[in-house]
């Protein structure tokens, strides 16, 4: 599996997405499947009558599978919640190992399997991997909750109490004019620089009139930047994806998507309305980074690399036959070359340029990331002040996160200057710093974005040796993170600061 992180040097924001298990809050991806006995059953047809379904993702050869299908939690929960029972719910076993023959399930001659998963089993069976791919199977048995609003929970081998109990957190259609908004496509994380991207939400209809028309509304920082008048056709349950423009940012930005109207009325149901977003520019770096690699029973599954903005590799480390392209590949073996060893703790150091954009990807080629079936492995990556800029080890998702160079960064420190500080700090308006210098010396004070950018010059000039007080008119920069830099010929000191107005 693989986690894609950019690295800027002034700072870092977490995250990841998924490649691997489907994560839990994501939106079902619809399949139909045809059963055993030749009928067929489409997921969404089935959830949209209101049912919570259940599919146990499975391999005929798989012994966990096998011991739980035995328990028969899947077969009373049928019974009794199923068409036969309640009515409230389905189930559907799918084997979804490609290379497992149909007559695998049934016991039939030939096939790698544990024994006849049919018998006494009154839920349909199905033969697909297909399905299995969609929702990123990792392992056996997966087992899924699907609420009728489409939404995913990975439930696992749970008892029939658990598995109807989750029903609770489905959230149900109500009212006539109710939409939704379920989930966010865009950008998140730490950016720098400029940011144009196009965010996106998926729609949902929750209310028990189709919804044919739906105003979104997108605000940046409090001030509405775009207003979408959807219009369409969907049924109960169904769903949409509203683009909601082109967005251009340059600073911290908080964004709040928020429906405001359906079907031309007052929205019934306004607990489900709103998405809020935080981009934000990154804390400072400093220094020297140290990437820490803590390997798991499978050592040599493993591979990092940073690259810089042209793309080159300024370090790495692991198997090298598994490379950045290697993620869930399953073909790396012990001896490749540069293979770290099981349970081992590996640490790097990585000198790294003001200014640069750089790129930290680490691989793992079975793809089930570093932690925690075989082992507890784990990765690191902290400055030199021992903060951690980003870590992890369970592989679930991945992400770009930009950062940008500190203009302090790799510079001698002016040791002749001390006492320097900032007030107010977070300001709104001005801005006085104070420092001391213990001798006389020409220095250039100035204030810089988190790209490095130098917006003002405070003063450029001869000081002489003692206390100092200037002044920044604060109230023309934008709301965010700022620093002011203190240079001479030489060296270079820097303290951080916030406007927030």
């Amino acid at each position: 599996m693989k986690r894609l992180f950019t690295l800027f040097l002034l700072s870092f924001m977490i995250g990841y997405t998924a490649q691997a298990q489907l994560a839990n809050g994501s939106i079902a991806p619809d399949f139909t499947v045809t059963d055993l006995n030749g009928n067929t059953w489409n997921l969404y047809d089935l959830l949209d009558e209101g049912k919570t379904v259940v599919i146990d993702l499975y391999a005929t050869w798989c012994g966990p599978c096998w011991n739980y299908h035995q328990a028969h939690y899947l077969r009373d929960l049928y019974n009794a919640y199923g068409p036969e029972g309640t009515n409230e719910m389905f189930v559907i076993g799918i084997e979804s190992d490609p290379s497992t023959s149909v007559a695998a399930i049934t016991g039939g001659p030939g096939g790698n399997t544990i024994g006849d998963w049919t018998a006494g089993i009154p839920y349909p069976m199905a033969d697909n991997a297909a399905v299995g791919d969609a929702y990123n199977l990792a392992y056996y048995p997966t087992i899924y909750s699907i609420c009728p609003n489409r939404i995913v929970t990975e439930i696992g081998q749970v008892s029939v109490a658990a598995h109807y109990a989750h029903i609770d957190n489905c959230e149900q259609a109500s009212g006539v004019n109710n939409a939704a908004l379920l989930t966010y496509e865009g950008y998140e994380g730490a950016f720098c620089g400029d940011l144009t991207f196009e965010p996106a939400v998926t729609l949902q209809n929750l209310g028990n009139a189709n919804l044919t028309s739906a105003t979104i509304q997108l605000s940046a920082n409090g001030e509405v930047v775009n207003t979408v008048d959807w219009t369409g056709d969907l049924a109960i349950y169904n769903i949409v994806e509203v683009t909601l423009g082109e967005l251009n940012l340059t600073d911290d930005t908080d964004l709040v998507i928020e429906v405001i109207a359906a079907n031309g009325q007052d929205d019934e149901d306004t607990s489900n309305n709103l998405v809020e977003k935080s981009l934000r520019a990154p804390v400072a770096a400093v220094g020297m980074l140290t990437m820490e690699v803590k390997t798991d029973d499978y050592g040599y599954e493993t591979y990092w690399q940073i690259t810089n903005d042209a793309g080159d590799v300024i370090a790495s480390g692991g198997n090298t036959a598994v490379g950045p392209n290697g993620g869930g590949n399953q073909t790396a073996n012990a001896s490749g070359p540069g293979a770290y060893g099981a349970n081992q703790t590996i640490t790097e150091q990585v000198e790294v340029t003001a200014g640069g954009c750089y790129e930290l990807l680490v691989v793992d080629d079975y793809g089930d990331g570093m932690c925690c079936t075989y082992g507890n492995g784990s990765f690191k990556l902290t400055d030199a002040e021992g903060n951690i800029l980003t870590q992890g080890g369970a592989f679930e998702d991945d992400v770009d996160s930009k950062f940008a160079g500190n203009p302090s960064l790799a510079i001698p420190s002016l040791d002749e200057l001390s006492q320097l500080s900032v007030f107010p700090n977070p300001t709104a308006s001005n801005l006085s710093i104070r420092f001391d210098l213990n001798e006389n010396m020409p220095l250039q004070v100035a204030v810089y974005n988190t790209l490095g950018q130098r917006l003002q010059t405070v003063a450029s000039e001869n000081f002489a040796a003692g206390a100092h007080q200037l002044n920044v008119d604060a109230s023309v920069l934008a709301n965010g993170i700022y620093y002011v830099a203190i240079q001479s010929e030489d060296k270079q000191v820097t303290t951080r600061f916030v406007v927030n107005k």
